[in-house]
């Protein structure tokens, strides 16, 4: 959970709560069909390399950023710039949530934004609201399970009307899911852990502009001396 300014009036040291967790009602990752969000797979199409897009030296450092998060029993987040400068580690040492000073809203911007999710569920809609309130560049998030997540625009926004695509989408798959459920082909685990996924890839497809991607983490290459 990520806690920025609400509205000026509130004062600067005032914070809104958003989500850099799954939190729709039925907790981490759930797309609330009954019970929690627990780790599992999330499959489909779109899946990726999610740092293809990015020079090598920021590449890299996202890889040993996500490492370290993947392993980590509560969430933390590090935030860069799209050239390879850390900017942030940001944690609070809470297992579902990550609480952010006001003073740190504007260097947010246009930021590459990597975090955990130690229940290995994918980007929350919150995490998708908090990424273009704050007009960063990529929200991220590795699962325990190496898994990555990544949700970017291409312009210097958010295309206008992607939350709203968002928003449609989360309601059309709840309600295909809803009816897979009903029917005995899917379960509710299988609901809940790729709910918010293939929301992401069905608002992402409706606007030009915005990429979705998962992708397995990759892992860390140690050079090796070679001898004659």
């Amino acid at each position: 959970m990520i806690q920025l300014p609400l509205a000026p009036d509130v004062g600067a040291k005032a914070l809104l709560v958003a989500a850099m967790r799954a939190r729709v009602l039925g907790g981490p990752g759930s797309g609330n069909f009954g019970h929690s969000g627990r780790p599992g797979e999330v499959g489909g199409s779109g899946v990726g390399d999610s740092t293809a897009h990015l020079p090598e030296h920021t590449a890299s450092m996202l890889r040993v950023r996500e490492q370290t998060l993947k392993d980590l029993s509560y969430e933390a987040a590090a935030v860069i710039t799209p050239t390879g400068e850390h900017l942030h580690f940001l944690t609070n040492y809470a297992k579902d949530y990550i609480k952010i000073d006001a003073s740190l809203k504007d260097s947010l911007v246009d930021t590459i934004f990597t975090h955990n999710h130690p229940s290995s569920s994918g980007l929350s809609l919150d995490d998708g609201q908090v990424a273009v309130t704050m007009n960063m560049r990529e929200m991220r998030a590795i699962g325990a399970d190496g898994r990555v997540h990544s949700l970017r625009r291409e312009g210097d926004k958010w295309p206008d009307g992607f939350m709203d695509a968002v928003r449609a989408a989360d309601s059309e798959v709840h309600k295909t899911f809803l009816s897979e459920i009903q029917a005995g082909h899917m379960t509710i685990r299988e609901a809940n852990m790729s709910h918010h996924d293939h929301v992401y890839r069905t608002a992402a497809a409706k606007t030009p502009g915005v990429i979705y991607v998962v992708a397995p983490s990759q892992p860390l290459v140690t050079p090796v001396a070679v001898h004659g």
